[in-house]
């Protein structure tokens, strides 16, 4: 079958069975994906895609929209053919997906929603990459490459690597990937995710340019995007198509409306405007009234009377006390809402709140269920018992994490036993004998290969020279070792042959010649090669056996050396310093805590750099808590591995570490190792950017640091080495590391405890009456043995009482400086005293910027704590570069403010100065009248705080998340379990409320966060883009709580790139810009000031002359309305822009009135400047550096 057969009757019945909500499909337009009843089952699941029939157009960009299991995904991984289908066709290209997979995948380019980019590629190699593995000829590809460059906007990027991108350049450069090598069909999951919107509107246009000839599909969670670029939107919900068609088909099928919004003056009374729209609307009621914005739904129906309602309302504008008015018309997303009820309604039950299984009423608050907990003020502990709560909460968490990593448990447990069993290995086959053993003095000992060399000068028959040359030969000869041979030279020098030989092939010449002989005359030399220990002995004992046989033919000699026996003081000596097993334990111990204790750093940095360690301060929890319960909890970790390292130990029963008085003092070793070792480990996790990193560095820094230098100092310490200076300079040197000290703590026990062993033995072999010790010390003059009965925790060598003092005193020092650096003490100190650069002077600001400025200037004492959040002057310096520049703004109670950038405007850093992350270079801040600066300890228990990345506990579950912060802001147990509860009810994560976070996705990530962040009941919270990579469904949820927060009096603070989501929340917003604001006010209030017109969408009737009525209707639009343009026209569908910001509503609506009249107009709409339009006017004046 072929993909281009757009008209099958069969495809139009299959369409109309399933899907009733459809627009009609274009005509004579190919067809680059048809989808024909497709069906996906997973083994043991429901069906998640369920007889899909869909097609999508060349020219055109169809967006998939659906809730999260909606069968998006699953559709997507069809299409690229990772996942076969079950049942059902799908063509693209006319290539089915299944039986002619290579070909169609040859016009298939595929943008993931994570960019898939080579770091240490640079952007044009990225293009040829992906060109070439498409199919494009070399000799294209430079077009190629300098085509997509710039069309990027990439060209000054050109030779960058991806990893020196920013994030936009990044999307547009996977964007480019997936459409160069002449991809036909694009499938663009999620693209602008992540991305300001005024990124996100650059990534727009490009994708508009280049969707001619392609067919593009993409999925979004941004319904603005859908609208914008969605020439066809599909939506599916429980793996079915419910509706299809254009943007205007969809919102016309499904809306509600025009949404009227008010900015209320000083003396409006809200009851007298309801009973003026009452008189043209009896229905109508209030939707919203938060702060000074009212808002009223005008339903489509009764767009007749828009003109004289909208006449007459603008004429007793003043007398309502109106400040300014707007519409909007019904979003995408309340569509979305509609056609997804099913998925909604679904998740809804699951999370038993069906409540909220409708579509979100705007910014209205329902009711959730009624089982919420009791909306009174939660009774929170304080004193020694919130202390008790923080405590606990620490514990718990670091026993969740450590009980989650089974593996990690496992080789910190693993590890010692195996090096001590190591130890015990080597030291068993290396014992100390009193006597060496005896060495036969032959070739045949220990030489696997041999040459020997013979030559003769003037030799007589018959001679005892010449019977013994040949006894030599014969020896040779009738030897059974393998590998002997005997090299006769004759009369040549043997010694001049030799050397000559050493300049040609040394290596033979040391390996393989060990011996030789020449006979004479009247003597025999024997040659040795002198690179052997034996080998002068050895060439003498050939000779002279081959004498003897020439004397004695039977007659064979053998040579064996006896070493002399050691005297009783290098006994001694040797026995006290020779124990392969205090050296093997020693060095063991050390390489394998250097492994164990490395892991120490893992989880701090990993808390750190996720910002699970700020969102634990911020909900109360103190510095000297958190790390105080991390030592305690390591000490106490560690404790356990030396049980085993102990009980291990006990079971080989090595001399001198069998005993319990032996064992207690490897105990207590190891206990105050742990003292030192693990402050200084968490010191040296602030240097790490990466948690593996720093674990594998911590590894190499031990062992460099630790067991390195105990190696070289027992070398220097061997008497072949001779050099005891070093030694003893290199020991203070290197004592107060912990891995070193641990190590020669283990070797000098050793020797402390082998001494006493060969001294106390060598009383039994000398027979001397009442023998002791000192005895031997004494009358025999052997300093190895004056020792004390207990010299093991002497300060002076072989003691370890230094060491254990070197250990407890990094291990108080560290943890000392940590606690300063967690205070910030020094910084400070230097804040205080440093010069810091002067704020730059704030230029001409807007109007409504410099009366916030001046309103919160003139602010008392009293009036500062009325307010949940002042800040004023507030400015952060980067060394010289100015990120914020004298914020001054105040937020009220029970609002919800806004503060809206692209990235790089300085909304990051002054949430950080807002949450204390970083410092205040000048000005400050008030959170209830408490200053940021002075009193952030009491400031944190006022605010919460949703990072605007995930600050979570990775190997926790949600509802183990939730415990934990419930214990640290104090709540008691049975209300904190309650409030957790309702919050992943109202927030929608009840089903993965067991799951761990790490296994969560994105969007239920984000509901935790959030519910982290409003638990508590905290008056002030900061929410960084709470809704990021969730479902429209999911955010109208998160809306409702941040609402129901408002309502409850709370005060939050939003930044977010969802224009819509600050349109639903935000009561008054600001657009901050490099550093600074540039306006402020109520939403309504902004659009109507930096209004840049009207937009009106105008569909024409379908017919046979509707070509020529779309000529017509243009023409009657461009004659009535000043500066307007037609933007584009779509199957009947015209776009105009108008350009007369001065024109009132019922003008407009009035005109389209009389245009219905005189032409074949099936419905049209009119819609105001958009937040983001304003947004965006603003954004273009910031600059490219990025705070």
């Amino acid at each position: 079958m072929s993909g281009k057969d757009s008209n099958n009757p069969e495809y139009n019945d299959a369409l109309l069975k399933v899907v009733h909500d459809h627009d009609e499909e274009p005509k004579g337009v190919p067809v680059g994906v048809n989808i024909q009843n497709l069906t996906k089952i997973y083994k043991g699941r429901k069906k998640v895609v369920d007889n899909l029939n869909l097609r999508m157009y060349e020219n055109e960009i169809t967006v998939l929209l659906g809730h999260n299991g909606a069968g998006k995904t699953t559709t997507i991984s069809m299409l690229t053919g990772m996942v076969p289908p079950t049942s059902g066709k799908a063509y693209i290209n006319g290539y089915n997906i299944v039986t002619e997979t290579g070909q169609a995948r040859k016009s298939l380019g595929i943008c993931p929603q994570h960019n898939v980019l080579f770091p240490d590629l640079t952007v044009a190699e990225h293009i040829i990459f992906y060109s070439r593995l498409k199919g494009v000829p070399k000799n294209k590809i430079k077009d190629e490459v300098d085509h997509f460059v710039k069309l990027l906007e990439l060209e000054e990027k050109r030779d960058v690597t991806s990893e020196k991108l920013s994030g936009g350049q990044k999307r547009r450069l996977s964007v480019g990937a997936a459409m160069c090598g002449n991809s036909r069909v694009v499938l663009l999951d999620e693209p602008t995710s992540g991305l300001d919107p005024a990124a996100r509107r650059a990534l727009w246009d490009l994708l508009q340019k280049e969707k001619k000839g392609r067919t593009m599909i993409l999925t979004t969670h941004f319904m603005d995007e859908a609208d914008v670029l969605g020439d066809r939107i599909a939506i599916m919900s429980g793996g079915q198509l419910q509706c299809i068609g254009t943007p205007y088909f969809l919102k016309k099928h499904y809306g509600i409306g025009y949404k009227i919004t008010i900015v209320k003056g000083e003396n409006c009374i809200t009851d007298d405007v309801t009973k003026f729209f009452k008189t043209y609307v009896p229905d109508i009621k209030e939707n919203t009234n938060i702060g000074s914005e009212l808002t009223y739904i005008l339903p489509s129906d009764n767009v007749s009377k828009f003109p004289e309602m909208l006449k007459e309302f603008e004429e007793k504008k003043e007398s309502l006390g109106i400040s300014s008015y707007g519409l909007s018309v019904t979003s995408l997303e309340e569509v979305f809402m509609k056609a997804g009820a099913e998925d909604l309604e679904s998740s809804s039950a699951k999370n038993k709140n069906h409540n909220s299984s409708g579509p979100y009423n705007e910014c209205a608050i329902a009711p959730l269920a009624n089982n919420i907990p009791d909306n009174e003020p939660i009774q929170k502990v304080r004193g020694f018992k919130l202390l008790r709560n923080h405590i606990k909460a620490m514990f718990l968490k670091l026993a969740y994490n450590t009980m989650r990593n089974k593996l990690t448990a496992l080789i910190q447990f693993v590890t010692p036993i195996i090096n001590i069993t190591i130890s015990v290995i080597i030291a068993r086959s290396w014992k100390f004998l009193s006597q060496l053993p005896p060495l036969t003095l032959s070739l045949e000992s220990g030489f696997a290969q041999t040459e020997t060399l013979m030559s003769q000068a003037n030799v007589t028959d018959g001679s005892i020279e010449a019977r013994a040359m040949m006894a030599y030969k014969d020896y040779f000869k009738t030897s059974t070792y393998p590998g002997m041979s005997l090299t006769d030279l004759g009369t040549s020098n043997l010694g001049k042959f030799y050397l000559k030989l050493s300049e040609t092939d040394l290596a033979r010449v040391r390996n393989e010649i060990p011996i030789g002989a020449t006979f004479g005359a009247h003597n025999i030399t024997a040659w040795f090669s002198n690179y052997g220990y034996h080998d002068s002995a050895i060439s003498l004992a050939h000779v002279n056996n081959a004498i003897m046989k020439a004397m004695s033919p039977g007659s064979n000699l053998k040579v064996i050396n006896y070493p002399l026996p050691y005297s009783i003081e290098n006994l001694v000596k040797v026995m006290a310093s020779g124990s392969s097993m205090g050296f093997q334990f020693a060095f063991n111990i050390g390489f394998c805590m250097a492994f164990v204790t490395a892991f120490l750093v893992l989880f701090v940095i990993k808390e750190r750099i996720s910002g699970a360690k700020l969102l634990q301060r911020v909900s109360g929890v103190r510095p000297a808590v958190m790390w105080t319960t991390a030592l305690i909890w390591d000490w106490f970790w560690l404790f356990l591995v030396y049980l085993c390292i102990i009980l291990t130990l006990a079971c080989f029963q090595e001399s001198t570490l069998s005993t319990p008085a032996e064992l207690g003092r490897v105990l207590l070793v190891l206990m105050v190792f742990s003292i030192a070792t693990i402050p200084l480990h968490y010191l040296a996790s602030f240097y790490f950017e990466a948690a593996a990193t720093g674990f594998s560095k911590m590894c190499f820094m031990n062992i460099f640091t630790g067991c390195m230098p105990f190696l070289i100092i027992e070398l220097l310490r061997l008497p072949e080495v001779g050099s005891p200076f070093y030694a003893h300079l290199f020991d203070w040197i290197f004592a107060p590391l912990p891995i070193y000290c641990i190590s020669r703590s283990f070797r000098d026990m050793s020797v402390s405890s082998f001494s006493m062993l060969a001294c106390d033995g060598l009383c039994d072999q000398l027979k001397i009456e009442n023998c002791t010790r000192h005895t031997i010390c004494h009358q025999l003059k052997l300093s190895v043995c004056c020792i004390e009965d207990d010299p093991y925790m002497k300060w002076e060598e072989p003691g370890i009482g230094r060491y254990l003092f070197m250990m407890s005193m990094v291990g108080i020092i560290s943890f000392t400086i940590l606690l300063i650096k967690e205070y910030e003490l020094l910084n400070k100190v230097f804040y205080s005293s440093s010069k810091q650069p002067t704020p730059a002077a704030v230029g001409k600001m807007d109007d409504d910027v410099e009366t916030e400025r001046q309103r919160v200037q003139e602010f008392t004492r009293a009036q500062v704590a009325q307010h949940s959040l002042v800040c004023k002057d507030l400015t952060k310096f980067y060394k010289h570069f100015l990120a914020v520049n004298r914020l001054t703004f105040a937020v009220n109670k029970g609002e919800c403010f806004g503060l809206l950038g692209i990235n790089g405007a300085g909304k990051t850093t002054t949430f950080r100065m807002l949450t204390g992350d970083a410092h205040i270079s000048a000005g400050d801040a008030y959170v209830h009248g408490m200053s940021i600066k002075t009193h952030l300890q009491d400031v944190y228990r006022h605010i919460g705080y949703c990072p605007q990345f995930d600050a979570l506990f990775e190997n926790l579950t949600g509802r183990e998340t939730l415990r934990i912060f419930c214990l640290l802001r104090g709540i008691p147990s049975a209300v904190g379990n309650a409030r957790a509860l309702h919050l992943a009810t109202s927030l929608g994560f009840l089903r993965h409320y067991d799951k761990k976070v790490f296994a969560c996705s994105g969007g239920t990530k984000r509901k935790i966060s959030t519910a982290v962040a409003l638990l508590g009941d905290a008056p002030l919270v900061f929410l960084d883009e709470p809704t990021t990579g969730m479902d429209p469904a999911s955010k109208r949820l998160v809306w409702t709580c941040i609402s129901e927060a408002v309502i409850a009096g709370r005060s939050i603070v939003l930044t977010s790139h969802s224009m819509e989501e600050c349109e639903a929340l935000c009561s008054r917003l600001t657009v901050m810009v490099n550093g600074q604001f540039y306006c402020l006010g109520p939403l309504q209030h902004l659009k109507n000031k930096f209004s840049q017109g009207y937009t009106l969408i105008v569909k024409c009737k379908s017919g046979v002359d509707r070509d020529n009525d779309v000529i017509k209707i243009k023409n009657y639009i461009t004659d009535n309305f000043n500066d307007s343009k037609l933007i584009e026209s779509y199957l009947g569908i015209s776009t105009f822009y108008i350009n007369d910001v001065g024109l009132p509503w019922w003008k407009i609506f009035d005109i389209m009135e009389e245009a219905r009249k005189q032409f074949p107009i099936e419905d049209y709409s009119v819609a105001q400047t958009t937040l983001e339009q304003v947004f965006l006017q603003f954004t273009r004046m910031q600059g490219n550096t990025e705070a």
